[in-house]
Parts: C-alpha cells; structure tokens; sequence
C-alpha cells in the first residue's frame, strides 16, 4: 500500500476488540519512541555556529526543509532523545542522501582494523575487516594502511561487495601487495553519490541525547536524513514506519481506540484548511512546526508599529483587494522589533512614553488604570477595542498625542495613570493594514512574550488572517519562532490504527471550523477511503474548548469569534456551532443518521468538573442556542449539534483527595525526607496517599438551621473541607461549592459552614426541602473515584436528553497534577525565646486548590523536621532581622510550631503580623517542598492498590447506559502525572495502571 509518498509494507490486522481508549504523548521526549526513524522527532533546526540572529527563512530550505545552501556553519538539531542502551542495545546509523558532511553530537563512528587485503580484479580491493556492519554503496574512509598503500590514507572509497568479514571497493587506483596496517571506518562524509553511494555512518551512542547536523552540501545535496537504531534497519528499508516496542505495548494495552490530540499540535496547532493542516511524509520532522516558501513574504518595512511586506505567492484577497481573504496564512520576518507596551502620565496632552518608538497613525490602547483617567478611555485589554487611539504627533522621543481618527485632532487629557499598549498593524501587498493580535487573540504583550522582534531567529512568525475578527493573528513568540504548527501527517496516524488494530481519534483545528473549510470533508474523506472496513473513525471539535490555560489557544479564539458575533465571550455557543457544521461535513462524506449509524463517532465535549449535578452542565455545546438563529454559511444548516453528534464526552481523571491539601505536604516530606532509605515506609506513604483517589461516600441530609449531613462512618473532623455531588438535585441550601465541617455531631452526622469556621467564623448551612437521585459528599473536593462517576452520570443524561444515547471519555486516569510552585505558611506571631514558637494559622499548598489557605489548627501542613525561610517580618521589636533566615521546625502542635530560631535578640514578640514561611526539605533550602510534593505524586502510581481503583473506575464508567471507552491519557514519558509508563515504554515490571488498562481490553 502506498500513502503520500511512503511505502507501507507492514501488516494490517482486524480490530482488536480492546475496551478501551488512550491518547499519544508528544513525539520528543514523551518516551514512547513511535518512529523507527528518530529525525522525526527531532526539534527544529538550529544554526551550526549558534547564531540566534539569523531565522530560519524558506528560501534558504527545499520543501521538506533540507538547506539548499549553506550558512551559518550549517544546520544542527539536538535534544533528540533515543532509548539507553540497557532498554534497547545495539548501534546506531544515521544516513542520507546526496553529498555533503554531517555532524554528531554524542557518537563515535565505528571502525575496523584491516588484517589482509587481495586485488579483487582491476583496481578493486577486498579488504578483510573481521565482523562489521558496511553494506554495499556505502562510503568508508581509509587510513593508517603501510606503503605502498598510503595513497588510500584520508580518502572515501565506494563498497561493491561485502561478506560477513570482508569489504570490496573500487579504489580506480593500481597498488602493490598489501604489507600492513589499515583503518576502514563509517564517514560522515560523502562525495560519491552520483556513483551510487549512499550516506550511512554506524556509530556507537555516548548519551541517550543525540544531536545530528549538516555542515556542507554538494551535488546531489543532501537529503532523506535519517537516525535509527541498527536493529531496525531491516525494517525501516522495507517501510517500516513505527518503534517495534511503541507498537508492541500498543498491542498488549489492546487500546481499542487512539486519540491524536498531541500528533495533532490540537492545543497550539495553527492549520486552517486540508492543505496547511499536512506536511508532506518527506519533511524532516514532524514534532515542530512547518515553513513553507509558498506562504513567505519577506522581510517587513515599517513606521513604528504599521508594518508592510511584500505578499507571497500563495495569496488570495477578499473586499475588491483591500483585505486578505478569509483563514490566509503566511510567514513574515519582522525587520524591526514592535513598539511595545508603557506605563504613562501626562504632561498636557502629551502622553509620556520613553522612548516609545511610535510613528504619526500607530495605533495605541489604554489599560489597566492605576488611578485617575480624564480625557481618555481606559478599558478592557482585550478584543474588541473600544478605546482604540491613532498617535496624532509625535512630540519627541518621549512624547506624543493621540486623536480618536487616524490624522484627527488631539485628545484633550487632563489626568493619565494607566498603561498604553503599541497595536501593530500589517499590510501585505496592495492590501490595507490590518491589525496584529497576539496566539489568544489579546494585543501582544510584553508578559506574555508574543511582540515580535526584529534581528532575531525567531523574527519569523506565522500569522493567520480571521474576517470575523478582522485582525490577522499571530502564532510567534520573542523565545520561539512561529511556524506552521500541524503536527504528523494523518495518513500515519491510520496507519498506526490499522497496524495495531484500534479506531482513530482526531481533534478538529480551531481555525477550520468558522466557517468551515475543507478539512473536515478531506480528513473524512481520507478514513472512509484509506481505512479497513472495521474502523470507526471520532471526530472531535476542538479540545477543551474551555481551558485558557497556556498554550490553550482555542479557548481565547472562539471567545474572540463569539464577540464578533454578537455573542459576548460566549465559547459554549461557539462550540456548539462548530459541532453541529463539523458533524454535518462529516455526515456528507459518510450518509445515514447520524444518531443510528455505525460508520463513524462524532464527539460533543464538556468539562467534568463543571457537571456536579444535571442542571450545570452547559446545554449550549449540544442544543448551538444562538447557532440555530444564525443565517448559517453556505451548504450548511443552522440546526443544533445533537441532530449531527453519536457521543458526548468528558474526561475520567481522577485524583486523591489530599492533592493540594494539607495532609499532602505532611506525607510528602515523609516521604522524601524522614523515610528516604526506607522503601517500605515510603511504599505506605505511597499507598496512603493514593488510597485517597477512592474517597467520598453517600449521603443524606436532615432539614434544619443548621441542616444536618447523615453519612455513617464518616470519619470527617470539624474544619475539614468537603463538597457534594449529585445525579438529582441539592435540598435547598446546598449547591456546588466548597464547604466546611462545621460540628461534628457523632461519627455518622455533621453540620456544614459555607465559610471557614477556623478564619473568620462559621456561617451555618441551613437545609430545607427534599433531595433527588444520590448525593455524593467528597472530603478535600476534588475528583475521586465517587465524583467522577457522578459527573458523566450527568453529562450521559444531559445527553439522552438531547437524543445523543452514548457517552466516551477523550482522557484520564490518575492525574494529581505536579507544580513547580513553593508551599509556604502564614506567620502571625512568635515568641523572642531561644526556641522561637511561633503561631502559624494556615499553609498555602502551592495555590493548587480553593481555597488555598488551609487550617493548621485542623489538619496542620506542618511537620517535624520542615524548614521554613522566613520572609515579611515586621521591623517592631528587631524582627526583620531575621528575615531570609532559614529555621527548623522541632514541634508542632495545632497552630503552634516550635523552630530552632533564636530569636531572644528580638526587644519584644511579634504580634499582628503578616509574614510568611515558605518550606523547604534542607537548612540550605536547596530543595522547595514541590520536589518533594511531586515525588510523593509520581510514588502513588506505583501504589499496588492503584490498579484495582483503575479498574473499578472503569467498570463504574461503563456501568451507564450507553457508556464504552474509557481513557487514559498518554502511554509513556517522565516528569508528569499522566504518563502511565514512567519514564518510558521501556520500564519494568508493569506498572499498576497500565497492569488494569491491559486486564480490562483482555
């Protein structure tokens, strides 16, 4: 079979009737090494002599991105991460076409001592080498041979012939009878290709991190660039595409579905239609972006923030030629940085800037107000802009006017205390200018790093042009340049499903979807003609079309979109549209009703956490309210999603309720401080921590002021915080939110506070009237085994009740999410003692939860042997002079902790303070509490129990009516709480997740 231009000689097999549904990691560095070939993994170029000044333009590069030409020292790309050697031994080969020199950054070629050497006819010579690894058209490079031998030293010769321990080449030379001596060693070198040669260098690795670079070209240059392990070698030449073990851990999991959100780039992708949303199976990675010579403008001219460049080959206009046409893309290099951003004053009508870098007709905004404003209109710092000004006169380099018309007269401003923010404009061709946003569609920003800049590698961006919002919308940041994110080609990502006998899952472009482009009709039309006839193919609209999140761009986008339709920041509305106009394209290609058929999924998504009870989960997404009153676009209905969708979805993550909490930081430093050594005191901590994921219990409740909570055996104390969920309705009084024990009454019954009873008082909750169907109470509020259950019990109604009679999930598993951030604890008083007691009420663990002030006084985040670094002392009594002090804790009770802190020094104790102790695990404070924090969390997935929990939420999941596929979300990498194979697909035994996954599709 043949795909694009990729020869596929691996079998397909039937489906493989697994159960289950997971997700890919992203290619570099996940550690589940998909290709065979790890060029397609790799990073993008970088230049060979470090120049961070130069971008990486397409005129310099052929279509799959190889140099045409060479500066800089050449290309490099590194960071490219490949298996060690105890999971996967053997040497390593990178090879190419065409001539030219590569480099290594962690490999040493192998060579063979010559031992004897014969004529083999003509100027041909078999030279015995012993056991080696040359193949026949491959260059090897001589020397160290004896006279007269020595005019072979410091060349490259072509191999004819080769056996198990000897080598021919063709040498057009006529030499004596060999005496001695002889190196024959893979080169990284070739000049033989016009006779056939073919670039291969096998090297023995010296660092699982590998870099691979091109330093000279000749004729024919180089290209096909290829690293891979000598083991496969085989395979790959025959069209091989993915890792024998990436697919041999696929085949065991039987995951009977693969979502591609991250092959995709779904969170950051930027394709628009079928055409920009593949790259070609010949480009030279698939893990980062792609530049294209037919989107290249050039370098850009400008005045001050209007900048203007040529329009590229690929181009297409709307408005008689005064705008690009709708979703253009193209690449730019920024020939000058942006005009950024200013806090500013007035002098008269003059705003003070310095050195603003304006020019006369440069748009500018006013935000963020730090205190009297008239004159001029400070507002919202986002699109659309009603406070949009024109730089009238430019006074100085520091100063200049604004009017409310390009050319108009001057603003008067009497008072001006805000910021101002430069709104670049771009005028490609005979186009007019247009305004430049940044990735979630906001004026770029200085924090958030996406102005452009000038002189730099990443002065080349991608921008996209949106008519709805009028703006063109840029992908590039000042620490990365922005190219052409779209991820792996799709046909591979069938073929991946055919070779391991699993569904495909696909997550839709934002930028295809309003209005709709080709891509959906292609991507269908593709799996309906390419795919086997038992493959059902999901489509989802975009992911997560709620998260704003960093590099959740999706979000700020159809916010930006819904405005410009009169919707307000409306992202639900904008969702449903895009599934009802995704589900029809996909209908169109495949026919039936869309609710009976079996030929394809189509996925409406929601976000768990948000369904506690029925009544909150947004029906907009499924019922498209103010998509069913819009004229809709052409070949398209304005009909609700639900008539065109076969699934709802949501996410199964769950987490153990201490994450974030409290008794999370205590057991953390258990775990990596006083236990370290102990592996069987830190595999209880391990245990007890994720025992956690499996909290909550049923509940009712007894009406009355306060109302009374009846849940046997609870185990709850005053002060502890707790949530509720239902598949009914709340009596009235209750609703979802965090609450507090207020009293315990007896082990089976407490009341609750809405307020923290610990700081500030208790407020009762008074309950009256009947609840309906099951209420679930959750100590610590966060996603257990009980909670998840209940949310897709109401997401599933949500969407019986809209006709859509099935539900899957599109991720999950375990997911106590690692944080970088410090914990720290609130000081409030000390005693000027030798050992310092002092009172700490509450601790902030990493900000991770709401509330993120926590009690001591109930379940204290500190313990014995903690280190605090004490900031924010008072000077009264000489207390500030203990600030940056690292101190001990040496007894905890309640809200009182002893340190070893002499603070007799201090005239007085401190009282009514503010201060704060932020932990660490050392007296040097070396190592914050989030090392240890995060280690605890990476330990709970070890925890034996943590497969029987797997399991059960599977089970429970698929207990409702409807229900299939439950998810985990990605298959191998370290350093995150997702990855079910930690560190990789390499690691022994099996862990406990990945143990349930392969029970539950078996």
């Amino acid at each position: 079979m043949t795909v694009g231009l990729l020869s596929f000689s691996t079998q397909a097999f039937p489906f493989n009737a697994g159960k289950s549904q997971t997700n890919l990691n992203f290619l570099q560095g996940g550690g589940e090494f998909p290709f065979l070939n790890f060029m397609k993994i790799a990073q993008s170029w970088q230049w060979n002599d470090g120049s961070t000044t130069r971008p990486f333009t397409p005129d310099l590069f052929d279509s799959d991105f190889y140099p045409t030409t060479i500066v800089q020292g050449g290309v490099k790309v590194g960071g490219i991460t490949i298996p060690s050697q105890t999971e996967y031994a053997g040497n390593w080969v990178v090879s190419w076409s065409g001539n030219g020199t590569l480099t290594l950054g962690a490999g040493t070629p192998v060579t063979n001592a010559v031992t004897a050497a014969i004529s083999a006819g003509g100027t041909s010579y078999k030279l015995t080498i012993g056991t080696h690894t040359f193949i026949v058209n491959q260059e090897v490079a001589l020397s160290t041979f004896a006279s007269p031998w020595t005019s072979l030293n410091g060349n490259s010769y072509l191999i004819t012939a080769v056996d198990a321990t000897s080598i021919t080449i063709a040498t057009g030379l006529s030499l004596g009878a060999y005496v001695s001596g002889g190196t024959a060693a893979n080169t990284l070198t070739t000049s033989l290709a016009g006779s056939g040669s073919t670039g291969r260098c096998v090297f023995a690795p010296t660092n699982v991190t590998q870099s691979v670079g091109i330093t000279a070209i000749g004729s024919p240059r180089v290209t096909n660039l290829k690293l891979y392990n000598i083991n496969d070698e085989a395979t790959l030449n025959a069209g091989g595409v993915f890792g024998a073990k990436f697919k041999q851990r696929l085949q065991q999991a039987k995951f009977g579905a693969i979502r591609f959100l991250n092959w995709q780039n779904g969170n950051a992708g930027c394709a628009t239609t079928w055409d920009t949303g593949n790259r070609p199976l010949t480009y030279y990675q698939y893990q980062s972006g792609q530049t294209r010579s037919d989107f290249y403008c050039g370098t850009t001219t400008n005045s001050g923030a209007d900048y203007s460049v040529a329009a590229p080959t690929n181009w297409t206009t709307s408005g008689g030629g005064t705008l690009p046409a709708d979703k253009s893309t193209v690449h730019v290099v920024w020939g000058a940085t942006s005009p950024t951003t200013s806090a500013v004053t007035n002098t008269g009508n003059n705003v003070n800037w310095t050195a603003h870098g304006l020019q006369a007709g440069n748009q500018v905004i006013f935000t963020d107000s730090t205190g009297t404003n008239t004159g001029i209109t400070v507002s919202q710092n986002a699109w659309p802009f009603t406070n949009l000004y024109y730089v009238h006169t430019v006074v100085s380099a520091n100063q200049f006017t604004v009017s409310l018309t390009n050319g108009g007269s001057d603003v008067t401003i009497t008072a001006l205390n805000c910021t101002c923010r430069s709104m670049p404009t771009l005028n490609i061709g005979s186009t007019s200018a247009v305004t430049v946003l940044g990735p979630t569609c906001s004026p770029p920003s200085v924090s958030g790093g996406n102005y452009f800049v000038g002189g730099s590698q990443n002065s080349l961006t991608t921008l996209i042009y949106d008519a709805a919002i009028g703006a063109w919308i840029n992908q590039g940041l000042i620490s990365a340049p922005g190219l052409l994110q779209n991820g792996v080609p799709v046909s591979l990502m069938i073929q991946l499903c055919k070779e391991v006998g699993a569904h495909p899952w696909f997550i839709s472009p934002p930028y295809a979807c309003t209005p709709m482009t080709d891509y959906h009709t292609q991507l269908a039309t593709l799996c309906k003609t390419t795919g086997q006839s038992w493959m059902v193919p999901r489509f989802e609209p975009p992911n997560e079309l709620w998260n704003t999140a960093g590099g959740f761009n999706q979000t700020k986008y159809a916010q930006a979109v819904a405005t410009a339709y009169g919707w307000g920041l409306d992202s639900d509305n904008w969702y449903g549209r895009a599934a009802s106009t995704i589900g029809q394209a996909i209908n169109a290609v495949y026919g039936g009703t869309p609710s009976s058929q079996t030929k394809y999924q189509m996925m409406i998504g929601f976000q768990t956490v948000t369904c506690g009870t029925p009544a909150s989960v947004p029906v907009a997404r499924i019922q498209s309210t103010k998509y069913v009153l819009q004229s809709p676009q052409s070949g398209y209905t304005a009909s609700a999603a639900s008539g065109w969708a076969t699934h709802v979805t949501c996410n199964n993550y769950i987490i153990p309720s201490w994450w974030g909490r409290n008794q999370e930081n205590v057991t953390a430093f258990a775990y990596y401080v006083t236990n370290s050594g102990n592996p069987t005191a830190q595999a209880a901590n391990a245990a007890a921590y994720e025992a956690t994921i499996n909290d909550g219990f049923a509940c009712t409740f007894t009406n009355g002021s306060p109302g009374t909570v009846n849940a046997v055996g609870n185990g709850l104390a005053a002060g502890q915080i707790v949530s509720f969920v239902t598949n009914g309705t709340f009596p009235t009084g209750l609703t979802i939110s965090n609450y507090w024990v207020n009293t315990v009454i007896d082990a089976d019954h407490f009341t609750l506070s809405s307020t923290d009873p610990n700081n500030g008082g208790a407020t009762p909750v008074n309950i009256s009237g009947s609840a309906t169907g099951t209420t679930y109470c959750i100590p610590n509020g966060v996603q257990t085994i009980l909670a998840m259950y209940t949310y897709a019990q109401n997401i599933a109604a949500l969407g019986a009740a809209n006709g859509v009679n099935k539900i899957s999930w599109y991720e999950g598993c375990y997911s106590p999410d690692y944080s970088s951030n410090n914990v720290a604890c609130s000081i409030t008083a000390g005693t000027n003692t030798t050992n310092c007691v002092f009172t700490s009420p509450w601790t902030n663990v990493q900000s991770i939860r709401n509330p993120t002030q926590q009690q001591n006084a109930t379940n204290s985040g500190l313990a014995v042997g903690m280190y605090i670094k004490l900031s924010g002392l008072p000077a009264t009594n000489g207390w500030s002079a203990f600030n940056g002090q690292t101190v001990q804790i040496t007894a905890v009770s309640g809200t009182s902790i002893t340190t070893n802190l002499d603070a007799s020094a201090a005239t007085g104790a401190l009282s009514a303070a503010s201060a704060t102790g932020t932990l660490y695990t050392d007296a040097g404070a070396a190592t914050s509490m989030a090392t240890a924090l995060n280690a605890l969390r990476a330990a709970g997935k070890n925890a034996p129990n943590l497969q029987t929990h797997t399991t059960t939420m599977y089970n429970d999941l698929t207990s409702i009516s409807g229900a299939s596929f439950p998810s985990n979300y990605i298959i191998g990498g370290a350093n995150n709480d997702w990855s079910v194979l930690d560190p990789n697909i390499f690691v022994t035994p099996d862990p406990p997740q990945w143990s349930a996954i392969v029970a539950f599709n078996a």
